[in-house]
Parts: C-alpha cells; sequence; structure tokens
C-alpha cells in the first residue's frame, strides 16, 4: 500500500514541532530534509551532530525513523531537471534559498556567543573585522546575509560577481562525497562528482582568462547540463550557480552568484562554526583585495584561502581526493587543478581552455573516458608549445627601488645581501654631524648601561639601537638607526601618555631616570636625522587616512614573506634578513600617529625592494637564457634536459636554486603583495613566467 507522501517543508515542521521543549535540544536547532532512493527520504540535523548536542540529533534520529514508516517524501517539483538558465524555472529556486539562507546563520547565533553587529557606525575602515566589509556609503555588509551579499555584488561589475561565486563554490568542493548513497549508484556518484568539477572549472576559466570569455560563457551554459537534480546537494548546488552566473545575462548575474555564495556557506556551515567564519573571512579578504584595485583576473589566480588552508579542509580534500584517485580513473587530471587553485599556482590558459571546451559528446561518457581524454588533450598541447617563443614582459617592467627604503643586492654566491645606506650629509656638515652622532653614541650607551632593573621593557629596543651606532660614522646605516631610533619614539610617546593619565600602574611608564634619559638621547637623535637628506625624507612621511589603510593591508602581505625569508635558509645573508623582518615587525605593531605612519611606509618601501631585489635576480637569466639560448630550450623540448628542467640550464648563470624556490613556493603571496604595490601586471607575468619555467 502506498504511503501517503509530504512535502520537505512538512516533514521538517513535524520534526520541530516534537523537539520543541525538549530539553536535550537547543534552542535554534534545525534539520533538513534530503531526498533518498524510491521516495523516501533522511533528515540532517543543522549543524549536524557534535558531542555537544548529540543526545538532541539521536532524537531526531528517532523521529525521523517514525515519520519515515509514515510518510513518503512528495516530489519537489522545483529542482526537477531545472533550466538554470531559464528564469521561469530557476527562479523558483532562487526564491527558496533566499528564505533559507540564514537559517544556518540563525542557529549559530542562537548556540554561541557570536553576536553580528549589523549597526556599526561608520568608521576608518583599518577598524573593522576582517569578516566585514563596508558598502561605498559605509554600511557594513555580512555575506551570510543573502539580501545584503546580493545587494553588494549588485554595486560590483559582474566580473567580480562571478569571481566570487568560483571561489566561494570552490571553496566548498571539499564538502562533496565519492561515495555512493542517498540512492545513487557509484556511477551517478562520479559523474555527478564529475559535471561539479566542470562547472567549477567553467566558472573560474571565465574569471581568470578574460579575452575567452565569449567560449568560456558557452562553455559555462553546456557544463549546467545534468546537474538540474532534486537530488543536488548544496555544494553541487554551489557549482552550478557559480556556472551559470558565468552563463548568465548581465542583469542577472550578481543573483546568480549570491546565490552560489549562499549555498557555499550552507555546505561549509556543516563542518561547524569555525569553518563558517573563516570563509566570511575569506570573502570579506576577497573584497579587501578589490578595494586595493586588484583585478577580479588576479583574483581568480590566487590562493582561495586569505592565510594557511583551514584544516577541515586539508582532511576532507584528502579524503576525496584519496577516493577520486583509488578509483584509477585519471581522476588526476581534476585533483592536480584544485591542488593548484588552493594555493593560487600558475596554471596554462590552452590546458584550462581545452579542458572546459571539450566536445559535448566526449561529457556524456563515463567519467573515466572524460578524464582519459582531458589527460590526453593537456599533453598534446605540452608538446606542441613553443616554449622559447613565449611572448614575455622586458627585464625594464622590473621597477628601480626605493632610495628612502632598505636596499637589496645580490652578491657573488648568489644570496641576497643588504645593500649599504651610509649618509648622505655633505661636506660643510661632515663635522657637525661627526660630533653629534658622537654625543648619540654616548647618551645611547649611558642610558643601556642602568641596565635591565630600570629599563625593563625599553631594554632590548635600547640594545638594538645601539648596535647600529658603530664606531666609524661611515659604517652607519642611516635607515637601520631611523627605524630603531623610531621604535624608542613610539616607546617614549607610550610612556608620556601613561604620564598623563591617573593609571600609576600602566606598565608602559618608565622609571623617571631612565625616561629623562630617553628624551635626552631621542632629541639628539632627531637633530641627527635631520642633518643627514635620506634621514629627513624618512621623518618627512606623512600618511592620509586612506594610505594608512592601505599601507596596513600590505604589511599583511609584507609579514608573510617577512617569515618566509626567516625560515629559508640559502636566500638571504642574515643583514638582509634582519632589515627586512624587523622593519617588518615594527609595522605590524605601529600605533596610530606619525611615527606609526612612518613605520608602516618604512616597511612597505623596504619589502617592496626586497621583493624587486629578487625577481630581477631570477627573471633576468632567465629572460637572457630565452633571448640567447634558443637551442638549449628546443634541447629540453627534445628530452635531452627534461628531467632537469629550465632550472639545470640557469645554473650556468650562477643562479642559486633557493631564489627559485622562493619565488614558486610564494607566487600567490608575491602576486598579492605586487599587485597592492605597483599596480603592474607585468610584474605578475613575471612572477608566473619563473614558476612555469621551474615547474615545466
Amino acid at each position: 500500500m502506498t504511503k501517503p507522501a509530504k512535502t520537505k517543508d512538512e516533514l521538517r515542521k513535524l520534526i520541530l514541532s516534537e523537539i520543541a521543549g525538549q530539553p536535550v535540544c537547543p534552542a535554534g536547532m534545525d534539520v533538513s530534509i534530503r531526498a533518498a532512493e524510491a521516495g523516501s527520504w533522511e533528515v540532517d540535523s543543522i549543524p549536524p551532530g557534535s558531542i555537544a548536542h548529540a543526545d538532541c540529533v539521536h532524537y531526531i534520529g528517532q523521529i525521523a525513523r517514525r515519520l519515515r514508516a509514515e510518510y513518503d517524501l512528495a516530489p519537489d517539483p522545483m529542482y526537477n531537471q531545472i533550466d538554470w538558465m531559464n528564469p521561469s524555472s530557476s527562479d523558483v529556486a532562487d526564491q527558496v534559498i533566499r528564505q533559507n539562507a540564514n537559517r544556518r546563520r540563525r542557529f549559530i547565533e542562537a548556540t554561541s556567543d557570536f553576536v553580528p553587529d549589523e549597526n556599526l557606525a561608520k568608521q576608518d575602515a583599518p577598524a573593522r573585522p576582517l569578516q566585514q566589509t563596508l558598502t561605498p556609503d559605509g554600511r557594513v555588509v555580512d555575506f551570510s546575509i543573502a539580501n545584503q551579499r546580493e545587494d553588494w555584488l549588485k554595486t560590483q561589475p559582474n566580473d567580480v560577481a562571478i569571481v566570487f561565486a568560483a571561489r566561494a563554490a570552490l571553496r566548498a568542493l571539499p564538502t562533496a562525497t565519492f561515495a555512493s548513497g542517498a540512492g545513487r549508484s557509484r556511477m551517478t556518484r562520479r559523474k555527478m562528482v564529475l559535471r561539479v568539477f566542470r562547472a567549477l572549472a567553467a566558472a573560474w576559466s571565465y574569471s581568470a582568462y578574460p579575452s575567452s570569455r565569449d567560449v568560456l560563457r558557452e562553455a559555462a551554459r553546456s557544463a549546467l547540463k545534468g546537474l538540474g537534480s532534486m537530488n543536488a546537494t548544496l555544494t553541487e548546488r554551489a557549482a552550478v550557480y557559480a556556472s551559470a552566473a558565468a552563463a548568465s545575462a548581465p542583469d542577472d548575474v550578481a543573483s546568480r552568484a549570491s546565490i552560489a555564495v549562499g549555498y557555499a556557506l550552507d555546505a561549509i556551515g556543516a563542518k561547524g562554526r569555525q569553518a563558517f567564519e573563516l570563509t566570511l573571512e575569506a570573502l570579506a579578504a576577497d573584497a579587501d583585495l578589490l578595494d586595493q584595485k586588484f583585478s577580479p583576473v588576479s583574483l581568480a589566480n590566487s590562493q582561495l584561502w586569505p592565510t594557511k588552508i583551514p584544516d577541515w579542509v586539508n582532511e576532507d580534500w584528502a579524503h576525496l581526493k584519496q577516493a577520486l584517485l583509488d578509483a584509477k580513473e585519471d581522476w588526476e587530471v581534476w585533483t592536480g587543478w584544485y591542488d593548484d587553485r588552493l594555493v593560487g599556482a600558475p596554471a596554462n590558459e590552452d590546458h584550462e581552455l581545452a579542458r572546459v571546451t571539450i566536445t559535448e559528446q566526449f561529457w556524456d561518457e563515463d567519467p573515466e573516458a572524460v578524464n582519459s581524454q582531458i589527460k590526453w588533450i593537456t599533453e598534446e598541447i605540452k608538446e606542441l608549445t613553443p616554449v622559447g617563443e613565449t611572448d614575455l614582459p622586458s627585464i625594464e617592467a622590473i621597477p628601480p627601488q626605493s632610495e628612502t627604503g632598505s636596499q637589496f643586492v645580490q652578491i657573488t654566491d648568489g644570496r641576497i645581501d643588504l645593500a649599504l645606506d651610509p649618509p648622505s650629509h655633505s661636506p660643510v656638515a661632515d663635522q657637525n654631524q661627526r660630533e653629534i652622532y658622537q654625543e648619540l653614541r654616548y647618551k645611547a650607551s649611558t642610558l643601556s648601561a642602568l641596565g635591565h632593573n630600570q629599563l625593563g621593557d625599553l631594554s632590548g629596543p635600547i640594545t638594538r639601537f645601539l648596535a647600529a651606532l658603530p664606531e666609524r660614522i661611515e659604517d652607519v646605516s642611516i635607515i637601520r638607526i631611523w627605524s630603531r631610533g623610531n621604535t624608542l619614539r613610539v616607546r617614549l610617546k607610550a610612556h608620556e601618555t601613561a604620564s598623563a593619565s591617573t593609571d600609576h600602574s600602566d606598565p608602559a611608564l618608565l622609571a623617571p631616570l631612565a625616561a629623562e634619559l630617553l628624551q635626552d638621547l631621542i632629541h639628539s637623535h632627531n637633530v641627527f636625522i635631520v642633518g643627514d637628506p635620506h634621514g629627513r625624507e624618512l621623518d618627512e612621511v606623512r600618511l592620509g587616512p586612506r594610505e594608512r589603510h592601505e599601507d596596513e593591508a600590505i604589511v599583511q602581505s609584507a609579514s608573510i614573506i617577512a617569515d618566509a625569508v626567516r625560515e629559508s635558509e640559502g636566500l638571504v645573508t642574515p643583514a638582509a634578513a634582519e632589515a627586512l623582518t624587523e622593519q617588518v615587525d615594527a609595522a605590524r605593531n605601529a600605533p596610530a600617529g606619525i611615527h606609526g605612519d612612518q613605520a608602516l611606509d618604512l616597511s612597505r618601501k623596504t619589502t617592496s625592494n626586497f621583493v624587486v631585489e629578487i625577481l630581477r635576480a631570477v627573471y633576468v637569466p632567465y629572460r637572457k637564457l630565452l633571448a640567447e639560448g634558443e637551442f638549449a630550450w628546443k634541447e629540453i623540448r627534445s628530452g635531452a634536459y627534461r628531467a632537469a628542467g629550465p632550472a639545470a640550464i640557469l645554473g650556468a648563470y650562477h643562479y642559486r636554486q633557493e631564489l627559485i624556490t622562493f619565488v614558486v613556493d610564494h607566487a600567490a603571496t608575491l602576486k598579492v603583495f605586487v599587485q597592492q604595490v605597483f599596480q603592474n601586471p607585468e610584474l605578475i607575468q613575471i612572477i608566473d613566467a619563473i614558476s612555469k619555467a621551474a615547474i615545466s
């Protein structure tokens, strides 16, 4: 006898009515109904069960088993073979996600201490949390709220909306499963996973390669085939809406993109509150990069997560990847592709276009046949690509180093060293500067002699400042002495602020004698710096609110570069590492005010100089090889040097492998940094060229 059928919403309400008021179920607990085979259905708690709510999850399971014996799931016409490009059918699905987009957010708010503040007063951008983005009129945008997200996307160019959708859906991919279940055969699951990869690749390629968008728009439209199923998971729906955004008419792009982001957030939210919040931060980081004039194309080619890849992504992707590779069906053409998207590795445009524009008849084949075809095509492209004829930027595209930042130079052993920057005062002022310098050394020694008991936390900065004062003035580094003296200025300012308050326990307070001697030392330091042209330039730096905001954002990228340099061996000399990391660390802790602004400015210039020098050290011999060594490249292509690769040839130019490795390993961060500082697409092309040469 056929059982009566109820819709998903009716079944959900029945379950919620039974758990309401139950002490084992927290306020805001929700459920999601999904279709299984032959009209049956399954229930998921939102979010899935944890130790804290295990009793409630078990109770929900008991209710579901009883209701399944009474009711089947009614067919849901809105997801049955949806024509995603036809508003009359897909807008019904849009309405559902709009109505339910905040459900998981409400659960998070009800079961944690997280309370979003949607009424923040207009404030300077640096003060806002990373997961919040501001509209042009200063209102906070919460990307987890559907109408706010869509309204913001409508203020952006369509290519911004599409790259947002593609990156959000890509972040959700590890939540997919290769296992059969929910009424699907293993073959059906394999095909569905392949279709998800296809949709994501089409949406991503559309964002990454603007010159081919006419072809890629059609590829995105074709990628929607077979994804309009009522059984589609949240991850699959995120992928299909990302592809639909790339294929949509201009007026529909923002709406489709917003829904893709909503489904991605919902899929990731199933991993828990931390995963959900990290994804919001990643979306806001993308928005920040765009605010800093980072192009949508560059964003598409950047790493998916703003800092490190979250643990849940590493774990879930490892499981999915292993399951795909264990199938022995050439899934490495997709697992390698996603590995590259995670870290922002350079991609071959010809390969990517070939991947998503394969003849439609192949996509209807078994996944093994499709993957084999992709593998064959990409290998053919590699054999046909004339490497030596690549159109690359000239060496002149690399800008000169700034004179008011620490400068760097490659030395004979191939490492990057700190360039000398001795005093540059005029001969007329020479004697006066020498006398002031000797007085400065004396005052620094006197202050240091007070010892830790008197100096407290001032001991370290004073010791470093004294180390910047060699006996001979000719050996002085103006930038080093200015930077370390600026740290002392900041410390004196903190003492003066604390002295003006009534809180005599403030740790910023110095002992009276130490404060007096520090003030005298700073006075002499200021006089010495003013007497040097480069010192005066450093002292004259002033930043407006927008410039400070930009430099603070740049410090985030500079910090990653400095930390990488600190951990690298054989890359730089100790002096170069010290100058870079010390000045970036000072900027990380820069307080509001003129001295903090100057620390930010110096950090930006010094890191820029380091990046410029390492790119020059790598790219000049590489470019020379292409110009003068075409025969060597032909030898490589013929197979004689295939195992060693271009790095072996470049070794003839006294090239250090550590430099190549650094650029390749940190290509994504370097591209973000050069875009922020120079806004020069040729520098990004140079980084990509180096990376491709090293891994080809």
